[in-house]
């Protein structure tokens, strides 16, 4: 899980686009992943010192994808 692909992003393996239905089918992460929102929701505040964090790897990795 959580596999680093060909370009160093973390992501989960993509099993199929269906374009039709407008569907993307990936890897299962498990029962206790989550997704960015989730986890802001989680941390109730937009002060946190990971945040800085989050945002750069979030950057980061946007900008090794484009």
């Amino acid at each position: 899980m959580n596999r680093i692909r060909k370009f160093g992003v973390p992501t989960p393996a993509l099993y199929l686009i269906d374009e039709v239905g407008r569907r993307i089918y990936m890897e299962y992460m498990g029962d206790h992943a989550f997704t960015v929102k989730e986890f802001l929701y989680q941390l109730g505040t937009y002060e946190h010192p990971i945040l800085d964090q989050l945002v750069e790897k979030i950057g980061g990795y946007l900008g090794i994808m484009h």
